[in-house]
């Protein structure tokens, strides 16, 4: 089974069920050869190398800036091996386009309540379904507000509205999630590149950093 546009850095995520617990691993593709992927076992999670035997079936998620495909995929090479395989099959494959990845960029948002500014804060994370901030006050859960920013070294504005889900505090400051409920799908688009641009970057430096040792 093939698939276009796969490139290296790519964002995956591997699931496998059926343990005693569901075991997620985020990563991302090193290589691609026709029908099979090389795959980059973080060295974290190590101890769950055992799990991932020759034959294994894996349910893998490839991240591309629009949509997620999941797919079944086999080990084919194991994590104790060199290059760390995943054979792609065709047994089944699942478009989603409201799967997002969730990456740690700090960004300046603003907050309006009918047209007038109510908050200028900061992001912890953001995703093209929503986004954690940070601020010195409490905001009520459910209370919907309008948002913008832009994005980090362009003049363009993204803008749309939501609604916080819930307010912790954390040490002097409040930490709010916040659902996007309504954004030009256009926006969503680049909120997603964004992301996906940012965790090749994080993914090739850690890459670099290996490489080092």
């Amino acid at each position: 089974m093939k698939i276009k546009n796969l490139k290296t850095g790519q964002k995956v995520l591997m699931k496998l069920t059926g343990f005693p617990e569901e075991i997620e691993i985020e990563s991302h593709i090193v290589g691609v050869e026709k029908d099979r992927l090389r795959i980059m076992f973080p060295e974290k999670y190590n101890s769950k190398m055992y799990y991932f035997r020759e034959g294994q079936e894996v349910e893998l998620s490839i991240y591309f800036s629009s949509k997620v495909i999941i797919m079944a995929s086999l080990v084919i090479n194991t994590p104790y091996e060199e290059s760390f395989t995943l054979e792609l099959s065709d047994e089944f494959i699942v478009i989603q386009r409201r799967q997002y990845v969730r990456a740690d960029i700090p960004l300046d948002i603003s907050l309006y309540q009918d047209g007038r500014l109510c908050l200028v804060t900061k992001t912890l994370n953001i995703s093209g379904g929503g986004f954690k901030m940070v601020s010195d006050g409490t905001i009520s859960p459910e209370s919907v507000y309008g948002f913008s920013f832009k994005i980090p070294n362009t003049d363009f504005e993204i803008t749309g509205n939501g609604v916080v889900l819930q307010t912790v505090e954390d040490n002097d400051s409040f930490v709010s999630m916040f659902k996007i409920k309504n954004i030009k799908e256009e926006d969503r688009n680049k909120i997603i590149k964004l992301c996906l641009e940012h965790e090749m970057k994080v993914h090739q430096a850690m890459k670099e950093a290996e490489s080092l040792r």
